[in-house]
């Protein structure tokens, strides 16, 4: 739960605290902080498997005046944008507040139409008594409908049945947080109990008892004493993990926790492996054939709301805001928090299409596989199945976020990369399939036909050499010199520099990690590990000039600047002169394998780190757009992205075909570059082992996140680097990424 004022001292807050789960969950009792996890398994697994009562084969007509009058929708908190889409059916038409009882009370919209019908939205949480909203339908007959998650309904069935019609929510937004200064090398959850951190969470929770059964955490790790406070993290300096909400706590201690003032890194519990549905729309299960003509017509009402709200939240924010304002409690919901959670709810992929292009319906194999998690992890499921707690059989299968439309895109679609083509390139070439392409050797231009799994898009596509073909510019700039190249090659660090004359905005990453190192002979520097461990001997570290890493590295006291050696050209002559008795930059996809198999004169492996794994998270070679031509290319980007997502995973999964374009490419130009066979192979594998292409910690490829290129902006400051004042919305955006791909 995210509190918005500092006075959790004081004895009506901690009073409400105690007995309260984290908000937006529908067993804000006792039980557990609902927990979603193996993101992208779970998305794509089986789209097509069975789904309990779903006739999804013809779209429901149902009655809306079938309905209660008014329809009343029990929430599990206070207002709050992950309850979006409920506000949200109130349209634009009049809503009043009662601040006595914490309603908002109305009338139903659907796609601006007032329908008539009365809508009542209640809080939950201190509202109710902080009782489980299962528990509480039953004890007012009045309610229509009431907030349920899957973990809950499977340990309330026996005496308070919910059956859940629709969710609004794609993933849970619940999470695990620590500070990335304190765990630098923590990226998931496991993470944390392979390093014995203590983990602060409410008491009772469903997700802890099975981490532990699962022996991702151990027993003893875990305290569930957390009571909603930010206090003990504070005061513990970040030297413990904590639960909460990702679409609210990252927010809240960056912003309104002074006393902390920096981000959070996190992992959402269903990507560490518990995909429950949260916060879905459910009804009293007994209740199913009287409420069926209204379902029919009901469910499709809130598919709707959720998808108008996540395009323009403006108007249901404001009621979100004007309600909690009004009610006076401890409860405090500002507007920076509401943009943030929406925002965070597009690029974490908590809301929007499941696996088969349709927003609020729910996967059979997922709930199976929560009900088999709990049993596994020894918790008394009572042979529940997944008919008794969800169906889709009111859900409308056109209604789904608009995934876009690659006829939108420019023909042809032009790439240009930083450098001549090479397997960290492998996604690009892949989009080419294994249809007909040609080579531009005076250009230096691979073009064929964009292709999608297999398939023949039949739009053009052109792969443009970087490097010495733009006269070694830099991409963001020459992208304003050639409006004919749709995307262009960005790292974080460049788009910051060069953000003022030429912005770019980055919309998907092929790479996880940027592939730039520093290495070093380990016979001549047995005892060198790291970067750090260069600095600390002197060694001396030849760069090429005008490097930004270096620039950090010696601000940050790692280097001294005397040892920096700006001179480094890209020729291995030195390195080889000095014996290795110098360390140089270079690339861990190329250079050690040429240093070993190719540069007979050294012929001998080298050692190496990667500058993320150093401290400097830039990312690198993401594919960009300039950036005012966002809303130009809104449908395109819907659709293309995806494709460069899946042509990340196939051409890892399979590189022959996209490897045999660049070497052919390569040869074909005939210029100083040379690419072998050999090193394409070893490229791969370096991006496997190294990390350097993968899943985010969300369970998605090519997604970015916020923490990291914050941290990249306020490193180059902390440099003296002037950074303009940009923010991370300016260079990135997730808003476009299917979070259904991934390894």
């Amino acid at each position: 739960m995210s509190i918005k004022k500092k006075l959790f001292l004081s004895f009506l807050v901690v009073t409400l605290l105690f007995g309260a789960v984290a908000c937006g969950d529908d067993d804000n009792e006792s039980t557990s902080s609902s927990s979603e996890a193996s993101s992208s398994e779970a998305s794509s697994s089986e789209a097509s498997s069975s789904e309990a009562s779903s006739s999804e084969a013809s779209t429901p007509t149902g009655d809306l005046s079938a309905c209660p009058d008014p329809i009343v929708i029990q929430t599990d908190w206070f207002p709050e944008s992950e309850h979006g889409a409920m506000y949200e059916l109130f349209g634009d038409g009049d809503y009043s507040i009662d601040s006595e009882n914490l309603i908002v009370t109305g009338t139903l919209h659907d796609e601006g139409t007032d329908t008539g019908i009365g809508l009542e939205v209640r809080t939950g949480g201190p509202a109710i008594g902080f009782s489980p909203v299962a528990s509480y339908m039953y004890t007012d007959e009045g309610i229509t409908f009431g907030y349920a998650n899957t973990e809950a309904q499977v340990t309330f069935f026996e005496s308070a049945p919910l059956l859940s019609v629709v969710a609004p929510l794609e993933k849970n937004p619940q999470m695990v947080m620590w500070d990335p200064e304190t765990y630098p090398d923590v990226e998931t959850l496991a993470d944390l109990g392979e390093q014995d951190i203590t983990i602060s969470v409410f008491g009772g929770g469903v997700f802890a008892e099975v981490f532990i059964a699962q022996g991702i955490w151990s027993a003893d790790q875990v305290d569930p004493s957390y009571d909603g406070s930010p206090a003990n993290f504070i005061a513990n300096g970040g030297q413990i993990a904590q639960q909460g909400f990702a679409s609210a706590e990252p927010y809240d201690y960056e912003n309104v926790f002074t006393d902390w003032g920096k981000p959070v890194k996190l992992q959402l519990l269903h990507d560490a492996g518990f995909p429950v549905y949260s916060q879905t729309v459910a009804i009293r299960s007994a209740e199913k054939e009287e409420l069926d003509s209204c379902l029919k017509a009901f469910v499709p009402v809130v598919q709707r709301a959720v998808v108008s709200f996540i395009e323009d939240p403006s108007t249901a924010n404001g009621i979100i805001i004007d309600a909690v304002d009004t009610f006076g409690s401890f409860w405090v919901y500002s507007e920076g928090l509401a943009e943030f959670s929406v925002r965070s709810q597009v690029n974490l992929g908590l809301v929007g299409n499941g696996p088969n292009g349709t927003v609020g319906d729910m996967e059979e194999t997922r709930i199976q596989d929560v009900i088999d998690i709990m049993d596994d992890a020894g918790i008394d499921t009572g042979g529940i199945t997944t008919q008794d707690i969800y169906t889709n059989e009111y859900i409308d299968p056109d209604i789904g976020f608009d995934t876009g439309d690659l006829s939108a895109c420019p023909d042809p679609i032009v790439i240009q990369t930083d450098w001549f083509p090479e397997s960290e390139h492998g996604a690009m070439y892949e989009l080419f399939g294994d249809g007909d392409y040609s080579i531009d050797s005076e250009n230096l231009i691979v073009t064929g036909t964009l292709h999608d799994e297999g398939t023949d898009t039949g739009i053009g596509l052109e792969v443009r050499t970087g490097g010495p073909a733009i006269g070694f510019s830099p991409v963001a700039s020459y992208m304003y010199t050639d409006e004919g190249i749709t995307f262009g090659y960005a790292n974080t660090e460049a788009q910051v520099t060069f953000f003022e004359s030429a912005p770019l905005l980055s919309v998907v990453a092929p790479l996880e990690k940027n592939p730039q190192m520093v290495m070093w002979d380990p016979e001549t520097y047995p005892d060198v590990e790291t970067l750090a461990d260069l600095g600390e001997q002197d060694i001396t570290i030849s760069v090429f000039g005008g490097g930004v890493f270096a620039e950090v590295f010696i601000a940050q006291g790692i280097w001294s600047a005397d040892q920096v050696d700006p001179s480094y050209d890209g020729s291995p002559a030195n390195f080889i002169a000095n014996g290795g008795q110098i360390a140089q930059q270079g690339f861990a996809s190329a250079e050690p394998y040429d240093y070993e198999n190719v540069f007979t004169d050294w012929g001998k492996p080298v050692k190496l780190q990667l500058l993320h794994d150093a401290g400097f998270p830039v990312y690198s070679q993401t594919v960009a757009i300039r950036s005012a031509e966002k809303e130009e290319l809104d449908s395109c980007l819907k659709a293309f992205v995806p494709v460069v997502q899946r042509a990340v995973v196939s051409f890892i999964e399979d590189p022959s075909t996209a490897n045999g374009i660049i070497i052919d490419a390569v040869d074909t130009f005939g210029s100083f570059w040379v690419y072998s066979e050999g090193l394409a192979e070893f490229s791969v594998r370096s991006q496997v082992n190294l990390g350097l292409v993968g899943n985010g910690p969300n369970g998605t490829v090519g997604d970015m996140e916020e923490t990291r290129i914050q941290d990249v902006i306020d490193i180059m400051d902390d440099a003296g680097i002037d950074t303009g004042g940009i923010t991370t919305q300016d260079i990135y955006t997730n808003e476009y990424i299917d979070h259904s791909i991934g390894f």
